[in-house]
């Protein structure tokens, strides 16, 4: 089965600061972190989508393998967008696409395992309670996701395909 991600790292961090994303954390920035546990995973097809300083986050990453696609215009994006652009890349593929924000890094891989070996068209990890990431897609929501216009996000997107997240 064919594993795909997408990491969204598009949007303008609140402030003046420096995107979160790009925050060292022992040794690694936030996104690095992201990018090494999907790697660590076996998953080799990783797009970022990048928009805010996306030359700065381009070059900093590029060492890692990944595919790059920029959100334009990124002022305010909406995550969905950014998953969109990923998706419409991916849509002739088959199998799953993993979701996740640049700038949430702590999830294991087991937790990557344990997502891929769920069944069902949508996977999405708890814990403690509360919804994590990344969270995992069936290629075959895809063109509903993609064709989705309303203002409800992601969890919108699934719920019109029939999924409820």
């Amino acid at each position: 089965m064919r594993i795909s991600a997408v990491i969204d790292a598009a949007g303008i961090p609140a402030g003046t600061q420096k995107p979160a994303h790009l925050m060292e954390i022992d040794g690694l920035t936030v996104v690095e972190r992201v990018i090494v546990n999907l790697q660590r995973s076996g998953i080799k097809d990783i797009i970022m989508i990048t928009g805010y300083r996306a030359e700065q986050v381009e070059k900093a990453l590029r060492r890692f393998g990944i595919l790059f696609l920029r959100q334009e215009p990124y002022e305010f994006p909406d995550m969905l967008d950014s998953i969109k652009l990923g998706l419409r890349y991916l849509r002739s593929r088959r199998g799953k696409v993993l979701l996740c924000p640049a700038d949430v890094p702590f999830f294991l891989g087991d937790t990557v395992e344990a997502i891929l070996h769920t069944p069902g068209s949508f996977i999405i990890p708890v814990c403690k309670g509360r919804d994590g990431y990344p969270v995992c897609i069936d290629y075959s929501l895809i063109p509903a996701v993609l064709d989705y216009q309303g203002r409800e996000g992601l969890s919108g997107a699934l719920a019109a395909a029939g999924v409820a997240p």
